[in-house]
């Protein structure tokens, strides 16, 4: 979904001269309206807020937790990621992670970042759960 502003002076085309075939998905405008509304309404965004810091929280601990393993912990809000010591590290975690129920990709020129992006409305519970299963993905790297 896409919306051009243009001024009054530049607006020279008649209606329907400047058209394109990626146009009227009304699917897409209906959800654009829809999430509009819900991120004008101050308890949702008041609620994102909430979780993220949750989440930065958690990742924080991880990273004090686990030195040998995570350099640092990248990104803002719900949008993150563990940069990791190595490739192998990530490949690791990600086999255990994903034995126990959750799912995690990685990014980077290397492959040596863990990227968290959990759904703005993640519950508190299915948040620290997957972080649970970090946690136990990244201590199994003891007995790698």
């Amino acid at each position: 979904l896409s919306i051009v502003l243009i001024r009054p002076d530049l607006d020279i085309w008649k209606p329907g001269e400047h058209s394109g075939t990626f146009r009227g998905n009304n699917f897409a405008f209906v959800t654009a309206g829809a999430m509009c509304k819900m991120w004008s309404d101050r308890k949702f965004t008041a609620g994102v807020e909430r979780t993220a810091v949750r989440l930065q929280t958690h990742l924080d601990r991880l990273v004090a937790k686990f030195p040998r393993y995570i350099e640092q912990k990248r990104g803002r809000g719900l949008m993150a990621g563990l940069k990791c010591r190595s490739p192998a590290v990530v490949g690791r975690v990600h086999d255990v992670a994903f034995e126990n129920g959750l799912l995690i990709e990685s990014s980077g020129p290397n492959r040596d970042v863990i990227k968290v992006l959990p759904p703005i409305t993640i519950t508190d519970a299915e948040l620290d759960r997957g972080i649970t299963i970090l946690d136990h993905a990244l201590q199994e790297q003891d007995n790698a």
